[in-house]
Formats: structure tokens, sequence, C-alpha cells
């Protein structure tokens, strides 16, 4: 029976690692795995920062438009994996480095 707890965690490789607050040093590293494995130049958008184009965004090709959305793909991952009660620690970031960073301020602190 036990098991049935493992499993209804959540332990899919299509969604991403669930975080309500708790153990947030397993979280993290599920989430880093995650990230990784959904697109790695996505992890990098959160490890490095968004790619910040600037002109009209009009004129922008096709390849400036996909390095852009990365960074929403990975607020969106961040977003979905996170509690409502959470949530209002990152609603205001602008991009998913900055959120990263917010919860790593918040439970591991700064050293």
């Amino acid at each position: 029976m036990e098991s049935r707890g493992f499993v209804a965690e959540g332990h899919s490789i299509n969604r991403p690692p669930f975080f309500d607050g708790t153990d947030y040093p397993y979280r993290k590293n599920r989430m880093m795995v995650f990230l990784r494995a959904q697109n790695y130049e996505v992890w990098r958008i959160v490890e490095k920062g968004p790619i910040e184009l600037t002109g009209d965004e009009d004129q922008w090709t096709r390849e400036q438009i996909r390095r852009v959305t990365l960074n929403y793909s990975a607020m969106n991952m961040l977003q979905c994996a996170i509690h409502p009660k959470e949530y209002s620690g990152i609603s205001m970031c602008k991009s998913a480095k900055e959120m990263w960073d917010k919860l790593e301020l918040l439970y591991e602190g700064t050293s």
C-alpha cells in the first residue's frame, strides 16, 4: 500500500515535480533534472537568464522568437510545479532565473 503514495506523488516524466514548500533540496534537484530533460536550453535560461532582444518584435527572426520563448517555457514549468501558497513569492518575477533565484533565497538563504 505504501507504494501507492509514491506513485500518487506524481513521478511523471511529463509533469514537473511539485513543490509545496517542503524538502527544498530534494525538490530543487528534481526540478533541475526535469528542466534539463525537457530542453537543455530551457535549463540554461534558468541558470544564466533570458536572452534579451531589442528592436521591433515584428522584425524578429524565427530563431530570435524561439530563443525568447525559452524563458516563458521555463517560467511556465516552474509555475506549474509550485503550490499556490508558494506562488505569491515568485508571482512578480519577470524571468525564470529570477524565479529560481528567489526560491533559492527563500529556502536556502544567503551563504
